[in-house]
């Protein structure tokens, strides 16, 4: 412990201090062994060479402090020594006499001399001995202190190591209940393991044995399964044509003739009733001929004479009534023609094509050939702009200006309703085209100057004929409301398809009586 501190490693500044002081001790020594020899009658020059002879001993003989009192008993023996030679060396003559009293004189003084020297060195040692002992009880001190700090480091380290070794035992016996847990655990899922292999090879097996079984069956299957598809497409191909099941019904069918009836009754009122016209207009528009002539092939001879003669600015009525029975002629065709308005050069062959199946085929199979037929010929563009065309040339003739600067608006506008009204006529045409295979349906109107007939229309003007007399045969001015019926067909003994029709909605018309004096007050039913 005290090697650790510090005691054991001297600094080199101690040991020469000690090794100045042995020397001192040493040469102290040797000083009062030359006075012992000076009192004992050694002269002087004698006893120089014994002292450096015997320095190396005096060193080790002399290792301690010599003390004054030892000092003054070694100059009183001699004295007696002296004192006794001195009789005894009496008789040796006067000469020798006054030379030994002279060397003890001298001996005196150098005796003197020494012990000053002796006590002067004595006090230095004692200086230096003090000195060491202060700095060896500061270095104690500090031993001291380190040593109690030591203990409670040390101290404080055995706690700490003991409080670490109780907590290294309970992860040990913690880790050690984990161990044993998760051995327990490892062997159990060991034991499932070998379980769940066998019941695998188990599983294994069987599926094997399945899969043959599997391959055997589907080996017997196979020649069925091939005459099964190709019974399956046969019944496909003819499935297409015995289906006699309709989409549409024929209620919903009138709900949607109407519904087209009534978007055509509210765009022609709007154009009559909501635009301006001008007569001077109407009358510059009319001297050109073929904005004339194209009217009269759209109206009738009979409706453009009622137009110029009763124009929108005296009776909207006429106008009106005329721009329905364009928009009707219009949706017609839209929705009668077996292909669409571009391919029209096709249409007459595809009618002859279809009344030759129709002669010669079942309904069922008939039904089925146009409804794949109108799907696969449906129109690939828009005729609205066609429509608005037609109506703004009627509109022009009846005094519609194009220097208007509405005329581009009131032009857009018109458009706009023909989308409307050409979506809705594409809808029904599906409906009875591609919806319905049972039997033939179609849109129809009635044809100017045809005769009235109540049983296939109905006059637009029917309430207001009630209290007067109606001839049935009066002729026919325009359509205003298109109506529905079935065709159907018959075959007569020698093989010939005849058709006839079953009215399932009427047109609504107009007589030409109805434009007189009497009529002018009235309205059609819309």
């Amino acid at each position: 412990m005290l090697s650790w501190l510090g005691f054991a490693s001297r600094t080199p500044r101690m040991d020469a201090e000690q090794k100045d002081s042995h020397n001192d001790r040493s040469a102290t020594a040797a000083g009062r062994n030359t006075l012992a020899d000076d009192h004992r009658g050694t002269p002087h020059h004698q006893s120089v060479p014994r002292h450096r002879d015997n320095d190396n001993g005096l060193l080790e003989q002399f290792s301690r402090i010599v003390e004054p009192t030892q000092l003054l008993q070694a100059r009183k023996e001699p004295k007696r020594e002296r004192s006794q030679d001195s009789r005894n060396d009496s008789r040796d003559g006067d000469m020798q006499g006054s030379v030994s009293r002279r060397e003890t004189r001298e001996g005196k003084k150098d005796g003197s001399r020494k012990l000053k020297e002796a006590r002067k060195y004595g006090k230095e040692e004692v200086r230096v001995l003090m000195k060491d002992k202060e700095e060896l009880k500061s270095e104690l001190n500090q031993t001291i202190r380190r040593l109690h700090y030591a203990e409670d480091t040390s101290h404080h380290v055995k706690q700490k190591l003991r409080k670490a070794e109780e907590e290294l035992q309970q992860l040990v016996d913690r880790d050690a209940e984990t161990i044993n847990h998760l051995r327990t655990q490892l062997e159990s899922q060991h034991r499932q393991g070998q379980a769940s292999e066998a019941k695998i090879r188990q599983q294994t097996a069987d599926i094997n044995a399945l899969r043959e079984q599997l391959r055997r069956t589907e080996a017997n299957n196979s020649q069925t399964t091939q005459l099964l598809d190709v019974r399956t497409a046969e019944l496909k191909g003819a499935q297409v044509f015995l289906t006699k099941a309709d989409s549409f019904a024929g209620a919903d069918l009138i709900k949607m003739v109407e519904s087209l009836n009534s978007e055509m009754f509210q765009g022609a009122a709007f154009m009559s009733e909501g635009l301006e016209f001008d007569e001077v207009a109407g009358r510059n528009a009319r001297l050109n001929a073929q904005i004339t002539e194209r009217a009269k092939i759209l109206l009738g001879s009979v409706m453009f004479s009622q137009l110029l003669a009763k124009p929108p600015t005296v009776d909207p009525l006429p106008l009106q009534l005329a721009l329905q029975s364009v928009m009707i002629l219009r949706c017609r065709q839209i929705i009668q023609l077996l292909c669409p308005m571009e391919y029209g050069d096709h249409n007459d062959f595809l009618k002859k094509v279809y009344n030759g199946i129709q002669a010669s085929e079942e309904q069922a199979v008939t039904g089925r050939w146009r409804a794949m037929t109108q799907a696969q010929l449906r129109p690939s563009r828009s005729y609205a702009s066609h429509i608005a065309e037609d109506l703004v040339n009627v509109l022009i003739v009846c005094g519609l200006s194009t220097s208007n600067s509405e005329y581009q608006v009131i032009i857009k506008d018109i458009k706009h309703r023909m989308s409307l009204l050409e979506k809705a006529a594409l809808q029904l045409r599906v409906a009875l085209k591609e919806g319905v295979t049972s039997v033939d349906i179609e849109p129809f109107d009635i044809s100017t100057r045809a005769q009235f007939d109540p049983t296939n229309m109905d006059d637009a003007y029917g309430d207001s004929r009630k209290e007067r007399k109606r001839g049935d045969g009066e002729r026919i001015m325009c359509t205003t409301d298109m109506g529905l019926r079935r065709v159907l067909t018959k075959r007569s003994v020698d093989g010939q398809v005849q058709s006839y029709y079953d009215v399932i909605l009427k047109p609504k018309v107009v007589l030409a009586s109805s434009l007189t004096d009497e009529g002018e007050a009235q309205t059609p039913l819309g």
